[in-house]
């Protein structure tokens, strides 16, 4: 393991503790804000939700919505506790002959999407007259084995748990409906793709093959190539307007008059912080979508493609003001909560944000910094902001954070 040390920076216990007990009293009145955090969900759901994909519907006719009994800890004899995770069938293709593939859940909730048209596996089991699973990740939708905001439950949340979590599934579930001898084959995408290559290694005689896409599997503790990535994706041109924005809102983000502006152009809810993980924590929110359009890039119905946002960018005489009509559409009227407590706040409530950044703070990193200078977004996002995220949101995870 190679591990790096930290300094951490942290928010002052108390002062926090009192803008918890606010925050909270206030809910109500937050309805109306959002933050980088507030709206997060797995690469593969906000895929489904750009074609147009209702992952909030009920399963369709001849779909199954079901829940196995599984095994909290796989490498503990001495815990017996169980808990139920869901997963969905799909077997109008399946003759009891055919293979059974395995789409596997990530770091958020799954649907009956998982085993319908959506995904090459619906051709695949037409073709081959399989039989189509999708297996939710433990912490993430309504697959909850524990409290998820109590953090010492967290300790069963990791790739290793998950790995065995579907290698038990695929035995105890394929015996039930008699597919134990078939041909198991696992499908992913992103943090799922990064299972499902790592489940044909680690079990090799019980998953016949695995398609990994775009999955990181060597994980990285400053990923700085991720914005690398964007700039020569988007093109030099594009790339020194988003340049030249960011420099001149770093300089803006200097003064309090700035940070007003700021405040105006972008639709915040208060003025900007002038703390260092603030505006580490605003330009992420910037960012946003302007990687997901690059991730995206022309899939059915995405309206923050490449082009769209390049456009904006080249047509706007003031390019922060092309910048922020970018960042509007992403916020739909509401006003952007651009503050590091709340982005903690938004770690601490259970979900998929918080189980999330719990993998990545305890065993992937992934941490998408600026500090490359081979990127369009100056120096805003350094790897202390991360450092601080984990220590916030979860107090010290480890002494070190290790990267696989």
């Amino acid at each position: 393991n190679v591990c790096t040390k930290f300094q951490s920076v942290r928010l002052d216990r108390g002062r926090m503790k009192v803008f918890l007990l606010v925050l909270f009293a206030c809910l109500g009145a937050a309805s109306a804000q959002f933050n980088r955090f507030s709206q997060f969900d797995s690469a593969v759901n906000r895929g489904l939700k750009i074609r147009g994909v209702d992952v909030s519907a009920p399963p369709a006719k001849g779909i199954q919505e079901l829940y196995f009994e599984q095994v909290l800890d796989h490498f503990n004899g001495q815990n017996n506790a169980t808990w139920k995770q869901r997963y969905f069938v799909n077997d109008q293709f399946w003759d009891g002959k055919g293979p059974v593939l395995l789409m596997i859940g990530g770091e958020g909730p799954i649907s009956s999407a998982y085993v319908q048209e959506h995904f090459i596996t619906y051709n695949y089991a037409q073709q081959y007259n399989a039989l189509l699973v999708a297996l939710e990740h433990r912490f993430y939708g309504e697959s909850q084995p524990l409290d998820a905001s109590k953090t010492e439950n967290l300790a069963y949340l990791s790739s290793e748990q998950a790995l065995a979590d579907l290698a038990w599934f695929r035995e105890q579930y394929g015996a039930s409906v008699g597919a134990a001898d078939k041909k198991w084959i696992a499908f992913g995408g992103s943090y799922p793709g990064c299972l499902s290559g790592w489940l044909r290694q680690k079990y090799p005689s019980s998953f016949y093959g695995s398609f990994a896409a775009s999955a990181p599997v060597d994980a990285k503790l400053d990923f700085f190539e991720y914005f690398e990535v964007v700039e020569r994706s988007i093109g030099e041109k594009c790339a020194a307007d988003f340049q030249g924005a960011s420099e001149k809102l770093w300089e803006m983000a200097q003064t309090a008059d700035g940070r007003s502006q700021i405040k105006d152009l972008f639709n915040l809810c208060a003025d900007l912080p002038s703390d260092a993980l603030s505006l580490a924590n605003f330009m992420m929110g910037l960012t946003d979508p302007i990687a997901e359009g690059v991730q995206y890039n022309e899939d059915r119905g995405n309206p923050s493609a490449i082009t769209p946002i390049c456009d904006a960018m080249a047509n706007a005489t003031d390019k922060i003001q092309g910048w922020a009509s970018i960042v509007a559409q992403t916020q739909q009227g509401q006003c952007m909560d651009a503050s590091y407590e709340s982005a903690v706040q938004s770690l601490v409530t259970p979900g998929a944000a918080r189980s999330w950044t719990y993998q990545t703070c305890n065993e992937f990193s992934f941490f998408q910094t600026t500090d490359s200078t081979k990127q369009p977004f100056s120096k805003f996002v350094p790897l202390k902001y991360y450092y601080a995220l984990c220590d916030d949101a979860f107090g010290t995870v480890s002494s070190c954070y290790c990267v696989l």
